[in-house]
């Protein structure tokens, strides 16, 4: 950011779902989590009815992790805000948070674009390799992967081990190293 009125390149933030547990936005968060973790993991699913339930456990309460950074911006910037949201949350007014649930998108390789990165080298053609590995990141879905598939990863820290875990990031994300 620029100044008070630059434009925003990554933005961090957590909200408590108990001061916003009625509101239409934190429902339409917790509606895709709950029906995905019944497939995928019905503990996990349990632990996070247990959290959002108004009538759950009074003593636990969960922050949702919302955040974004754009695609051109270093993930070195990474560290730094999560070590800034550790500050925000030490001098936070709520510090009832004992769980911090994070979202996050992840990309892998299609498994096209894997074969061509692993097919045997012909030596005698290297623009043929390159001619497949154009042609797989431009298929897909009506050709809108490039490459890539999209998929969500969800991760629930407890709060007290959530700097340790931010010191951990900020040394795998060394700036300049």
């Amino acid at each position: 950011m620029d100044g008070r009125e630059g434009d925003p390149y990554a933005f961090l933030t957590v909200l408590s779902m108990a001061l916003y547990q009625e509101h239409p936005s934190t429902q339409a968060l917790t509606i895709p989590l709950f029906s995905k973790s019944r497939i995928t993991s019905p503990s996990f699913r349990t632990t996070l009815h247990s959290f959002l339930d108004p009538n759950a456990n009074a003593s636990q309460h969960m922050g949702v992790a919302l955040s974004e950074r754009l695609i051109n911006m270093p993930v070195q910037i990474v560290p730094h805000m999560y070590r800034m949201l550790v500050d925000e949350i030490k001098w936070a007014i709520d510090d009832t948070l004992t769980h911090l649930l994070f979202i996050s998108r992840t990309y892998t390789l299609t498994q096209e674009v894997v074969q061509v990165f692993h097919s045997q080298p012909n030596p005698s053609s290297p623009k043929n390799k390159s001619k497949k590995l154009r042609s797989s990141l431009r298929s897909g879905a009506e050709g809108e992967d490039f490459g890539l598939e999209l998929s969500t990863k969800v991760m629930l820290v407890p709060a007290d081990k959530f700097e340790g875990l931010m010191r951990e990031l900020g040394e795998v994300y060394v700036v300049g190293g």
